[in-house]
């Protein structure tokens, strides 16, 4: 995320400050610590391996880039307050997008306060509708289209196949908050019945009671609207309750390597939303895997390292768009831009990378809008070339 914007903010640097020796410092906070650190810490990374990359070329604007990074703890308050003294007592040049969107979306306000340009991702819609004029997004990480891709290859599944009863459990603040949206367009287009729809406090220490009520219910679709350390305590209980829906949705964590140390085979087929993936084809993709391996000793790249887009100009193959009666609009219009179409290439069988049956990459098999798993009898819940499929958790 971070990796990607800095570039542009270099265009705000004063003339004043271009000249060579004295480095082009860019301030600000993550969360190394606490309950957003495992996604933070990748975040961080992200940011060291551009910084070498541009130093090793020169640096920028003839000038070496250094980063005055605080840990704010996974704290609101924090991040604000270190932001705060990036720009008065660090006197940094430029500001760096933080994480998650809730700490994005009150830094803002001290940004606009300093008329410093904030590029970050927000996290929701809301963020960038409160006025401000030095705040900007740069990549699509909105919490309102994190499922898109998820429901639109759900929409070229025959009618039949699909969940029909879902269960909504989200975290409440703003960036889980927003995850409803795609959930409220889509399952209404799609006729899913949500007949649980519920919020909760972080942190999540037990969701045994949202799981017994989901399968009490017969959910066959369960929604974890929340963050790394709430999605991992959801399926270990689901495990724990044996409840097996077709499908489970987590809003953030599952593509970190974090996820498959906390839940090893039972944290597999997980669909979640990203918008680039360590498996895809994109350029420069292979120079990232071969530093992480290198440098960080895993097998792949998080998307929180880094972020691209690739935007559809049609449907997925075999989607059907026709408007359904009893739905309002197209789901693909999205609410908080009418008359806009947000399409996301997310067919499943057009991006499986070449060799994936081979492959046991800690992040591609979690991804549902990425890879296609094969289908294991140990496990469970997987992909069949024509839809869902329950499948059992691993008895080990």
């Amino acid at each position: 995320m971070t990796v990607t914007v800095l570039c542009g903010l270099l265009l705000t640097v004063p003339a004043a400050a271009i000249g060579a020796g004295k480095p082009i410092v860019i301030g600000g906070s993550l969360p190394l610590t606490g309950e957003f650190a495992e996604t933070g810490l990748w975040i961080e990374r992200g940011m060291r391996y551009w910084a070498e990359e541009v130093n090793a070329k020169g640096g920028l604007l003839g000038r070496h880039v250094e980063f005055k990074i605080y840990d704010d703890q996974s704290n609101v308050g924090k991040a604000v307050t270190f932001a705060e003294k990036a720009i008065t007592v660090d006197k940094v040049d430029l500001l760096f997008g933080g994480y998650p969107g809730t700490a994005a979306r009150a830094v803002m306000a001290v940004a606009e306060k300093h008329k410093m340009v904030y590029v970050s991702m927000g996290g929701h819609m809301k963020s960038f509708q409160q006025g401000y004029t030095y705040s900007f997004g740069a990549p699509p990480l909105m919490g309102e289209w994190w499922y898109e891709g998820f429901f639109q290859w759900l929409n070229t599944l025959p009618a039949n196949q699909r969940p029909k009863r879902a269960a909504v459990y989200t975290i409440n603040n703003p960036v889980g908050l927003s995850l409803q949206d795609s959930i409220n367009r889509w399952t209404k287009y799609l006729k899913i019945d949500v007949v649980i729809n519920e919020k909760y406090n972080s942190p999540l220490t037990d969701a045994t009671s949202l799981i017994v009520k989901a399968k009490q219910m017969n959910c066959d679709i369960l929604f974890s609207n929340g963050f790394f350390p709430d999605g991992v305590t959801t399926i270990k209980a689901a495990k724990a309750l044996d409840y097996n829906p077709k499908a489970i949705v987590q809003g953030i964590g599952s593509v970190v390597p974090a996820w498959v140390k906390e839940l090893g085979r039972d944290g597999d087929y997980v669909f979640s939303g990203t918008v680039l993936h360590g498996m895809l084809n994109y350029q420069g993709n292979d120079k990232l895997n071969a530093y992480v391996k290198k440098k960080i000793q895993t097998a792949g790249v998080p998307p929180l390292f880094r972020v691209r887009l690739r935007l559809d100009a049609d449907p997925p193959a075999g989607s059907d768009r026709r408007q359904e009666p009893g739905s309002d609009k197209d789901p693909r219009l999205a609410e908080d831009s009418p008359g806009q179409y947000h399409r996301r290439s997310h067919d499943l069988r057009q991006v499986r990378p070449p060799g994936a049956d081979q492959l046991r990459h800690p992040d591609y098999q979690r991804q549902g809008g990425v890879d296609l798993p094969e289908e294991r009898p140990d496990e469970r819940t997987g992909l069949s070339e024509t839809g869902l499929e329950e499948v059992k958790w691993t008895l080990s």
